[in-house]
């Protein structure tokens, strides 16, 4: 019966992984759907649904002689992926309609669609290795529609051609003249193997104008994406002159859009052979997202709109072969102006001369993305504004504000004639995608034309009208967005001369020299430089954050003339403010100077931002006084992984004001930080161990901005995984990136510890268990370790190993009894946990239970014999593992048997002991023979002894004994006894022998008690020794004894009648 349940189980685990795979039926002229996920390999992979000896491969990743409904050959090796394949059964033409998505981790995608015939009857699934989780219906269950723009364009401009390496093979030329991108963020690093540019191609958040940046290195994981050939419908679809047409879903071969159309895309994929853009003003609208996979597009006229109104995220394009390659052409000198809102993907096999993607003509307008062989763009006055693959919250529009960058003179040239309006939403963050009108209120004394709109900043030539015009003009700023209206108006001050200085970005707190120049315009409308001597004084006010200011603030000094231009300036606050110097005593009187025009004034703005955000008051939080040692392989470690510790995050100004601090914890902090919302940006990286990084969870995953209630920012963290985790603190504040602060934070080490899978008893002799006091081989067991939340961490499997817990055995009930040396340890990665396998492996080991791994019988007395433990009887053991006296470094707990589900130190498997002993008959026969002696290995079942019967064909007992220590109870009278001893012996089988012997070469009759020796060279094995009570025998270090057999020879004589002489002391009395 054990044997049947143990063979069951066996049989239930072998299975198990494959239930669901037998659960899952298909037909191929039913509807279903199959999903699975797959780690790709650098092996064939396959989905093969079998009927008998034949059937189909549904899916593979690589292409071979037997066909494959789909083959993917673009998976990651070491990625993980979902897979659905749905099948749509069409009984009219008696074949099925095939799609097959794919999400690597972005979201789904709809990579192939096929109309095929599929093999009729049950089919059930056989698949390679790498795939698991498949789940199946008879139903066509295909993942919710959603555009998936980060696999196809992961960073807004790349190639989707890479080398082996793999790098990048495609790039980016950019010639013509006033073309200009505008990077997200300002550093973009393109993935292209080179970029041909001017100098001023990018214009990046931040203001600055420059190349953009790009990396010869970087790849995406995800490109090239599938690509595969489609077969197009056999509908055309055209709309019309002046038409507004509406287009569903499906296959089609030509779709033309011709003038003044208007073509409207209702959802969905759209699968085209050739979409035209026939005529001018042909515009393709969005109505909900959509996805085009098409062959080939053809652009043949100007003014071409494309989802001109909607959201770039709600179309991409997909291109099939090498036809699928863009051109936006040139018009004979005429601007084509192109609004386009969409992502890009382009075949890599589609070169176009090299390229995929091309921008001939002039003046269009690309906002989305482009991923392609390479990139060219020839024309003049094209912007591509490339976003990012995710989709924003579109930002809602709270206000507009003027910057008229007071103050200016008539004569005034580009850059300094520029006026801005700065587009805002409610955080104060800039909002780009608007135009509003700039004009000026209560004259015509000024001639104002719009530039350009980029991040939110909208520029403005204005100059007056007639040149020579001084004074104070009005400006009003207007937009309507979303049915609302902004305004804003300010004043343009023109002067006849002014203090020149640059606007100043600048670190809070930290000593600064600025330039001031003294401009005017002479007679004939030239710039000029005056001479000047003098100590203007400064005052300020601010525009960020709205608060009155502090004059201690702003510390200027400055003592000009005509050899020396520097002031010194230093703020100490965060914030946006305007500064206003002022000459009151000015008198211009120069050769050169215009008209008298009183004091002499200048204005420019300060941008300051803190130093950086100080990670300070790193506390474990149920524990204030434990604070971070920031240790890796040092002592002592901080906390355990998972539990809560709290760190601030103040924002500090620089060194240059700090005072007597030295602790930049301790600097002055920037307070109008929080009262302008200032953010907080954290990243993290893994400082120990190396190899294998796993970064884990952070928690909070979303970090709060600082506010008016907060400026110092305290926030609680958790961390899933063990190691020494570095804490890095950053943010852009009014274009700047502040100065990171560093804090390696650690070591965390497992909160618990549990033991797993099945130990494995090495029991001695190859027996199937253990005799009390009988050393074990050895034996070896798995111990995980866990995180607070009873999570696996796997990092700890890199840790060095005098860091690692070191674990021994112990019984806790049996603390006496139960002997084990300190196991060797080794900690490793095994599917994404970190595991000790402990071994005590022996294997001759010595005799002596209380050095090695043994349980020891109890003392030895009357009736102390006990158990089995763990085997046929009643008796249980309750070997655990523990740390106690051992030099473990970090703490070591364990959960509770309720929150583990069971006692998480016992050992799963407790060996089987038990009490054994060696017994032997006494017997008789005639004088000069030789009787071989019966033994019986027994063990005590809880009752009484029994024989052994496990005890088969693994010990061997040899017939040692010391014939000084015979006892002889009764000899013939007159006689000397012959001295005996036992001799032979070998194999107990069944828990039995009779291989022993003892000779009697003479006529004497006699009766001997004889010791049979178990602690000698040849019979080491004391366990089975006992308390035989007998007085004469010598006792072992626990009072134990050998077993003894008396032998008589003489019972009777050959000839005689007499059979047995009952003589007091013979056998059996």
């Amino acid at each position: 019966m054990k044997l049947v349940r143990l063979f069951s189980l066996l049989l239930v685990s072998l299975l198990f992984s494959s239930m669901a795979v037998a659960a899952c039926h298909y037909k191929g002229k039913d509807d279903f759907t199959v999903s699975f996920t797959v780690t790709a390999t650098d092996e064939y992979q396959s989905f093969f649904l079998q009927q008998g000896g034949h059937g189909y491969t549904l899916w593979n990743t690589k292409v071979r002689a037997e066909s494959s409904v789909f083959t993917d050959e673009t998976l990651v090796t070491g990625d993980t992926y979902q897979i659905r394949i749905v099948s749509d059964y069409r009984k009219t033409n008696k074949s099925s309609q095939l799609s097959y998505y794919r999400d690597s981790g972005n979201g789904w995608t709809l990579i192939e669609q096929k109309i095929q015939s599929l093999e009729n009857g049950e089919h059930n699934p056989d698949v390679s290795g790498g795939i698991n989780n498949i789940e199946c219906s008879e139903s066509v269950d295909p993942p919710p529609f959603e555009i998936n723009v980060c696999d196809y364009v992961p960073n807004g401009l790349q190639t989707n051609v890479y080398t082996t390496t793999p790098a990048p093979f495609g790039a980016m030329q950019v010639g013509g003249v006033d073309n200009r991108i505008y990077p997200v963020n300002n550093d973009p690093k393109y993935s292209f193997l080179t970029i041909i540019q001017p100098a001023n191609l990018c214009e990046y958040p931040n203001g600055s104008i420059g190349v953009c940046s790009f990396d010869a290195s970087k790849v995406h994981g995800s490109l090239p994406m599938p690509s595969p050939d489609f077969n197009g419908g056999s509908r055309d679809y055209n709309c019309a002159d002046d038409q507004t047409c509406q287009l569903n879903s499906g296959y089609y071969d030509e779709v033309t859009i011709d003038q003044n159309a208007k073509l409207q895309l209702t959802g969905g994929h759209y699968w085209i052979e050739e979409l035209e853009f026939g005529e001018q003003n042909a515009q393709l609208e969005v109505l909900a997202p959509s996805i085009i996979h098409y062959k080939e597009i053809e652009f043949d006229a100007k003014n071409v709109k494309i989802n001109q109104l909607g959201s770039s995220h709600e179309l991409l394009f997909v291109g099939h072969g090498s036809d699928s390659g863009i051109v936006i052409p040139s018009f004979d000198g005429d601007d084509g102006n192109y609004v386009i809102n969409a992502f890009f993907y382009i075949d890599p096999g589609a070169d176009n001369n090299s390229n995929g993607f091309i921008i001939n003509g002039s003046n269009n307008q690309i906002r989305g993305g482009i991923t392609a062989h390479s990139i060219a763009i020839s024309g003049s006055k094209n912007k591509i504004y490339p976003l990012s693959c995710e989709s924003q919250p579109t930002p809602s529009l709270s206000s507009i504000e003027i910057k008229p960058f007071n103050y200016h003179l008539t004569c005034e040239s580009d850059p300094e004639n520029i006026v801005e309006v700065h587009m805002f939403d409610r955080d104060g963050n800039l909002v780009t995608g608007y135009q509003p009108t700039l004009v000026q209120e209560n004259g015509s004394n000024l001639t104002i034309n719009f530039i350009s709109e980029a991040n939110g900043i909208a520029k403005y030539r204005v100059v007056t009208n007639p040149t020579s015009s001084i004074g104070n003009y009005d400006l009003k700023a207007s937009l309507t967005a979303n049915g609302q209206s902004f305004e804003d108006t300010e004043q343009i001050k023109y002067v006849p001369y002014k203090f020149e200085v640059d606007d100043q970005y600048l670190i809070a707190g930290q000593n600064n020299q600025i330039t001031i120049g003294v401009k005017a315009c002479s007679d004939n409308g030239q710039l000029i430089n005056l001479g000047y001597t003098g100590s203007p004084t400064a005052s300020f006010n601010y525009n960020r954050p709205s608060i009155s200011p502090t004059a201690d603030d702003l510390e200027f000094s400055a003592v000009l003339n005509d050899n020396n231009r520097q002031a010194d300036l230093t703020f100490k606050e965060s914030g946006h403010i305007t500064v206003q110097i002022e000459d009151s005593n000015f008198v211009c009187d120069e050769e050169r100077c215009p008209s008298e025009g009183g004091s002499l004034k200048g204005e420019f703005d300060v941008y300051s931002r803190p130093w950086k955000i100080a990670i300070c008051n790193v506390n474990e939080t149920s524990n204030s006084a434990n604070g971070n040692p920031a240790t890796t392989t040092g002592t002592p470690g901080f906390m355990a992984s998972g539990d809560e510790f709290s760190a601030s995050y103040i924002p500090i100004i620089h060194p240059d004001s700090r005072g007597n601090m030295n602790e930049e914890c301790s600097y002055p902090q920037t307070g109008n930080y929080g009262l302008d919302n200032g953010p907080l940006e954290l990243t993290y990286s893994l400082v120990y161990p190396t190899s294998p990084p796993q970064q884990g969870v952070i928690t909070p995953t979303s970090i709060p901005s600082f506010d008016s209630g907060n400026l110092t920012q305290t926030l609680s963290h958790t961390w899933n995984e063990v190691g020494t985790i570095r804490f890095q603190t950053g943010a852009t504040y009014l274009t700047m990136e502040l100065d990171s602060d560093i804090e390696d934070i650690g070591r965390f080490y497992p909160k618990f510890f549990r033991v797993i899978n099945t130990p494995v008893w090495d029991y001695p002799s190859s027996q199937s268990f253990a005799y009390m006091n009988q050393p074990f081989d050895g034996v070896s067991f798995d111990v995980e370790a866990l995180n607070a939340n009873g999570s696996t961490v796997q990092n700890y499997a890199s840790f060095v190993s005098s860091l690692t817990a070191s674990f021994a055995l112990f019984e806790p009930d049996f603390t006496e009894r139960f002997n084990s040396p300190v196991p060797n340890k080794q900690w490793s990665l095994s599917s994404g946990r970190s595991i000790g396998t402990f071994e005590i492996a022996e294997s001759s080991p010595t005799t002596n239970c209380a050095s090695e791994l043994c349980w020891e019988k109890a003392a030895t007395a009357i009736g102390y014999e006990d158990g089995p433990f763990n085997g046929i009887g009643d008796g249980v053991s309750n070997i655990s593992i523990t740390d106690e006296g051992l030099p473990n470094v970090d703490p070591v707990a364990y959960q509770s048997s309720e929150e583990n589900g069971s006692d998480p130190r016992l050992l799963t498997t407790q060996p089987d002991l038990r009490f054994g002993r060696v017994a032997l008959d006494s017997l008789g026969s005639t004088v000069n023979t030789t009787l071989n002696i019966p033994l019986r290995v027994e063990f005590w079942n809880g009752g009484r002894f029994v024989v052994n019967s496990d005890d088969d064909a693994v010990s061997t007992i040899l017939g040692e004994s010391t014939s000084t220590n015979n006892n002889n109870i009764w000899v013939e009278e007159g006689q000397t006894a012959e001295t005996l001893s036992f001799a032979n012996g070998g194999l107990v089988n069944d828990g039995e022998s009779d291989s022993i012997t003892v000779t009697h070469s003479s006529q004497v009759r006699q009766q001997t008690q004889i010791w049979l020796e178990l602690d000698n060279t040849d019979n080491d094995m004391p366990w089975l020794r006992y308390n035989w009570d007998d007085d004469l025998a010598s006792d072992d270090a626990n009072g134990e004894q050998d077993p003894s057999s008396v032998v008589t020879f003489g019972i009777y004589r050959g000839n005689d009648r007499v059979i047995f002489r009952g003589e007091p002391g013979l056998i059996g009395q």
